[in-house]
């Protein structure tokens, strides 16, 4: 992915959860790519147009674990491409990169409602962990 891919990627975001506000994801994606070595930022062009795009991460540090920790942050493939494998593909390539840095262990949060998105990750490997969200308020 590169600075150019964000403001689509924003588009593609709004497309898929239908919302016209502005969300974080500009700000988190310019950050990344920021980053460097910790992220992996993965974009999926269709002619073109973006047809997905991926954000990961490696976490050195990570409560209780003694290896680096891969974490998928940010998945979204746009309506029009689902079903035809670019959301596998983004997320194969992804674990290829991941592994690829030395990380056994690939973790990510999926809204508990979302059978289409556990459905996904299944495909790429992914089961319940032995984690509970927890959230607050303040």
């Amino acid at each position: 992915m590169a600075a150019r891919d964000v403001p689509l990627a924003v588009a593609l975001e709004r497309r898929v959860t239908r919302t016209r506000g502005r969300t974080g994801l500009e700000r988190n994606l310019r950050a990344r790519l920021k980053a460097g070595s910790s992220s992996i930022c993965l974009a999926a062009p269709v002619g073109d147009r973006l047809g997905g795009f991926l954000v990961a991460e490696v976490r050195t540090v990570e409560f209780g674990e003694k290896e680096p920790v891969g974490w998928i942050e940010v998945v979204g493939v746009d309506p029009e491409f689902q079903g035809q494998g670019l959301g596998h593909a983004l997320g194969a390539e992804a674990l290829r990169r991941l592994r690829k840095r030395g990380v056994r262990r690939v973790k990510t949060l999926v809204p508990w409602d979302a059978g289409e998105m556990v459905s996904y990750f299944a495909t790429l490997g992914f089961r319940r962990g032995d984690a509970v969200l927890l959230e607050s308020s303040p």
